[in-house]
């Protein structure tokens, strides 16, 4: 690609749509006798390419060795002379070298932002990544590179030089992986870091590495006045230089673009140490080392984010807030600990908390404005937001919705389990991103959990500029990651050692481990079913080999996986208690209404075994998919491509519950062909505590054991096996005289929950409970319960629902009653219970059915681990899917010999 410049015709404005490029047509023409390339836009005829530039191109095109695709880069507003254009080169691949021999010190061959990719792309004239000289220099013979454009060139516009070559390698998603976490154990650790003493107003002393992190943070949150490089390089993006004569000049290490403007500070950054290191104290403890600092009483201030226009057709709408509250905004399961947390951590009477959530929160900006500290849900961020958006339309409606936290001017921001804005497009990172804050902080033990991508969503977030615009991010570091270019992971290096602190639990530090926890002993329970359990399970694992070999040998894993999921599920509860069965009988979506909840147990089964790809473009975790009766799933983008209409009526009957009368107009499902009404397909929002609410409780009728003829309860392998462990640590405890050992029983199923209840009543077991289901009063009562009443000794959890987040160190057994798809949930789950604050050895106890699915679902949750199962591609194509879907099978059923013999060619 070739960066030049359009000289235009007349002074004018070219105004394109922000964040888009927009294509122009270059042609060749002859003017005042000589031959020209002529820039035409849609509204005509604009101006010419520079001069220099013409009479190099002008001889390659005429002899047929070159043609091109130009844009116009991705600028809001252009000067009144001259506009860059990007033209990218394509031709035949036995020109290449004459091509390169003309362009070769003179013109700069740039890595392109855009082009066809089913084209073959090669640089001639820059070496590939570890390599010393280029194509070009290879094919002259020489030994010595050569510079492959002229320093200063007038052919290339300043600004747009990305300072790497192409080349026709790709990274395996492996490769990528082992890249990124390469990247992050070479940021700062716990040795190399000074400690900074807590505030006063701190009840509790902090760790050694909890002090370095303070250190971190209030390094990060500092004011940056550039006037020493040294003392910047470690904190900073920018060097300043000084010319002999004029104003400063500051260089940004990462673009190595210089800029005659002072940058904007970015205050703020990444704790991304590992769960269990204290990550809540230490932003607790940054607060009590900053209250000095607190900015004056609450005033009002204008918004200035947009024009004044709106301002003044609507000014009581537009105004914010000054504050010097810190939000913090976390998923519903971990308010409770957020305040607890304040109460044991800081002397009382220090900070005035608020938990901004439930039906009668406070709606003044004002009030909100005077408190120290106000807590509130990704959940009801994203819904009020949303809400004000939407009545932006409407007459007053703004008034009408307000989106209080948007209207408020913060002292700091912080995202605690920051990992769940990583889609961009959702509602939640949308409005996590519009916040206005001083200083904004994200906490996450996972930075990167599905692509590199994850990481833009937290830079945007974090104000980060120039890479929190995805044009400059994409540019500077996606792709020339994913192209194999060693200077994508320098460039991300670079930035993460500026703006992250991370650290491990297994780190060691002088000898020693950073974190030294009580031990951890896991145990594997093999357990045989009973023959009554035995024989419902056969005639079940039958009837799925039956379902699942007709599709495969039908070539329709693409259009009917998710009737292969549910075959899959009902083995699965199976195992866990026969009596869940019935909550997956119904589970065929042909007949009757399909509602909501129908359609999130269909997202639950594909995403929870990662399946959750659209149907169309094949991208993965969709933030707000729509999910058809036939039992697909597609991203918005693609149903509105595909069928306009159709997706105008998906929203009207969504918003409507109802089809407008005249609307009900058929159309086929993009995948199967299947006839659907607007009824049919159903677009669920990006709500993650009603997602996960929902999730947690697939099929969640309530249900009981069944009873014997005597009235006993007839219950399932697992539950016996848990009931008798339980039974005996109380017997254990009255023996001793020592309180009861405290137990977490998780499952991914809260009609499982229902069903243990009938044990520990039946056993006379003293418990409380936490899933999706519950309000936030509720799971504050219920984990306080737990911790603090010592005839309490059991908590039931659903893993959506407790999985992170949660402080459960009064626990010392863990049970995991059925296993999950990814193993990383249980590991999270397991880490609420050992973790900081832990002083006594844990015990974690999975059960597993023997002869049964849940063997081979371990086997491939060994298999994706070793395969790194984690991809840094943008998408992965049909082809493979298909084949990932077929290997999974292949691996949940092996010892089948007749199921799944060949991959075949889906349709």
């Amino acid at each position: 690609m070739i960066q030049s410049l359009v000289v235009t015709l007349y002074p004018r404005h070219l105004e394109f749509e922000e964040g888009k490029s927009d294509p122009v047509l270059i042609r060749r023409t002859t003017t005042a006798n000589k031959a020209s390339l002529a820039v035409e836009h849609e509204a005509g005829l604009y101006g010419y390419v520079v001069s220099e530039l013409t009479d190099i191109l002008i001889p390659l095109v005429d002899a047929n060795m070159v043609w091109w695709e130009a844009h116009v880069p991705r600028q809001r507003r252009h000067n009144n002379v001259s506009v860059p254009v990007n033209i990218i080169l394509y031709g035949p691949q036995e020109h290449q070298m004459t091509v390169a021999k003309a362009l070769h010190g003179k013109v700069r061959l740039e890595d392109p932002i855009e082009f066809d990719h089913r084209s073959r792309y090669s640089n001639p004239l820059l070496p590939a990544p570890g390599e010393k000289l280029s194509p070009y220099d290879i094919w002259r013979g020489v030994t010595t590179p050569s510079l492959p454009y002229a320093n200063g060139s007038s052919l290339r516009s300043n600004g747009y030089s990305n300072g790497y070559g192409g080349g026709t390698t790709v990274r395996s998603a492996e490769e990528i992986r082992n890249q990124i976490d390469g990247v992050f154990k070479g940021l700062r650790s716990a040795t190399d870091l000074p400690l900074v003493e807590a505030s006063p107003c701190m009840a509790t002393t902090l760790y050694k590495h909890q002090k370095q992190a303070l250190y971190f943070l209030l390094e990060r949150e500092k004011q940056e006045d550039y006037a020493d490089n040294e003392k910047n390089v470690l904190t900073s993006l920018w060097r300043v230089r000084h010319p002999p004569h004029g104003h400063p000049v500051y260089l940004n290490v990462v673009t190595n673009q210089e800029s005659s403007s002072k940058p904007v500070t970015m205050r703020g950054g990444i704790l991304a140490d590992d769960m269990g290191l204290g990550k809540t104290i230490t932003v607790i403890s940054l607060i009590a080392a900053t209250l000095d600092r607190r900015r004056y009483a609450p005033a009002m201030m204008p918004d200035m984010s947009g024009s004044l226009w709106p301002i003044q057709q609507n000014r009581p709408i537009n105004m914010r807030t000054k504050s010097h509250a810190t939000l913090i905004v976390c998923p519903l399961s971990t308010v409770q600990n957020w305040e607890e947390q304040f109460d044991m951590h800081v002397h009382k009477g220090t900070l005035q908390v608020y938990v901004y959530h439930g039906g009668q929160r406070a709606t003044d900006p004002a009030f909100l404005a005077k408190h120290d500290i106000v807590i509130t849900t990704y959940n009801l961020l994203g819904t009020e937001f949303s809400k004000e958006n939407k009545a932006r339309d409407t007459p007053n409606g703004p008034s009408k919705c307000p989106s209080v936290l948007q209207h408020v001017d913060w002292f700091r921001v912080v995202l605690d389990e920051a990992h769940i804005i990583k889609e961009v497009n959702t509602v939640q990172s949308k409005a996590a991103a519009a916040l206005v804050a001083e200083r904004r902080w994200c906490l996450t033990g996972t930075p990167v959990q599905n692509k590199l991508d994850d990481l833009y969503a937290l830079v945007k977030f974090l104000r980060m500029h120039p890479f929190d615009e995805k044009v400059q991010w994409t540019h500077y570091i996606s792709k020339p990651i994913k192209a194999a270019n060693p200077i994508g992971i320098t460039r991300l290096q670079t930035l993460m050692k500026v703006i992250t602190l991370r650290r491990t639990k297994s780190q060691m530090v002088d000898g020693q481990p950073l974190l030294a926890l009580p031990t951890r002993t896991d145990h594997m329970r093999i357990l045989d079913l009973s023959l009554n359990e035995r024989q419902l399970y056969q005639r079940m694992e039958s009837r799925a080999k039956q379902t699942v070999d007709q599709i495969v040998q039908e070539n329709k894993i693409m259009k009917s996986y998710a009737h292969i999921l549910q075959a899959i599920l009902k083995l699965r509860q199976i195992c866990a208690h026969y009596a869940l069965l019935k909550n997956t009988d119904d589970l065929d979506n042909t007949t009757g209404e399909f509602t909501l909840t129908k359609a999130m147990d269909i997202l639950t089964l594909l995403q929870e075994s990662g399946n959750d790809q659209c149907n169309n473009c094949f991208n993965s975790s969709t933030p707000t998919p729509i999910v058809t009766r036939c039992e697909h799933i597609f991203c918005p983008d693609c149903v509105k491509k595909l069928n306009p209409v159709t997706f105008m009526l998906i929203q009207r009957s969504n918003a409507n519950h109802s089809v407008t009368p005249g609307l009900q107009i058929d159309f086929s499902c993009p995948q199967c062909a299947s006839t659907l009404r607007p009824v049919d397909v159903i677009q669920i929002q990006d709500y993650a505590d009603e997602r996960a609410a929902a999730a947690a409780s697939l099929g969640a009728d309530e249900i009981h054991t069944r009873k014997d003829e005597n009235g006993m309860f007839i219950h399932s392998t697992k539950v016996k096996a848990l009931m008798e462990d339980l039974v005996q640590a109380i017997e254990d405890s009255k023996t001793s005289g020592q309180p009861a050992v405290k137990s977490v029983v998780f499952s991914q199923w809260t009609s499982m929950l229902d069903l243990i209840e009938d044990g520990l009543r039946e056993n006379h077991i003293k418990f409380t409970r936490l899933d999706g289901t519950m309000q936030r009063n509720d799971r504050t009562v219920a984990i306080m319960d737990f911790k603090e009443k010592p005839d309490v000794s059991v908590i039931l959890i659903s893993l959506k629902a407790g999985g992170v987040g949660l402080n459960l160190t009064s626990a010392q057994r863990v049970y995991l009653m059925d296993p999950h798809w990814n193993p990383a949930v249980e590991s999270q789950a397991v880490d609420r219970i050992h973790r900081l604050g832990q002083t006594k050895p844990v015990d974690v106890v999975r059960f597993i059915i023997k002869e049964s699915i849940e063997e081979n679902i371990l086997e491939l949750q060994k298999r994706k681990a070793a395969l790194s199962d984690m991809t840094f591609s943008e998408k992965l194509s049909k082809q493979e899917v298909l084949k990932r879907r077929l290997e999974d099978l292949k691996c949940l059923f092996r010892g089948s010999s007749d199921l799944i013999k060949k991959v075949p060619r889906d349709p």
